[in-house]
C-alpha cells in the first residue's frame, strides 16, 4: 500500500470554523520513517478560518505550536477571520507566538 501525499509540498485549507490543528504535525511524519527523510517536501501550511463576527480567537495549542516551531523550513500562515477583526483578520501563528512567550 502507498502513502498517500507523499510529496505533498502546499497545503492549504480554508473554511467555516475553527482547524482541528492537532492533524498539522501529522502532515509533517515522514512518509516512510525508514526512507530516511526527515519529512514530506511540505514547504508550506496556509489555513484561513472563517467565523462569526462574536467568535473568539482560539489559539494554535501550545504543544501543537511548539512542534511546528521545529520547522524552520516550513512556511505556516494561520488566519482567522470574522467581521470583528478586521479585512485581514488575526495572524495566529503571530497571535500564539505572543501569547506563548508571555508565559
Amino acid at each position: 500500500m502507498h502513502p498517500f501525499l507523499p510529496s505533498l509540498e502546499t497545503f492549504q485549507w480554508e473554511g467555516r470554523g475553527y482547524y482541528p490543528w492537532d492533524t498539522i504535525p501529522g502532515l509533517l511524519r515522514p512518509v516512510i520513517p525508514m526512507e530516511g527523510a526527515r519529512h514530506r517536501p511540505l514547504k508550506s501550511v496556509k489555513i484561513n478560518c472563517v467565523v462569526d463576527k462574536e467568535a473568539p480567537i482560539l489559539y494554535i495549542p501550545n504543544d501543537v505550536f511548539q512542534h511546528l516551531l521545529g520547522y524552520s523550513d516550513v512556511k505556516f500562515e494561520f488566519t482567522l477571520n470574522a467581521s470583528a477583526y478586521g479585512s485581514i483578520g488575526v495572524d495566529l501563528w503571530k497571535a500564539s507566538l505572543e501569547k506563548y512567550s508571555e508565559l
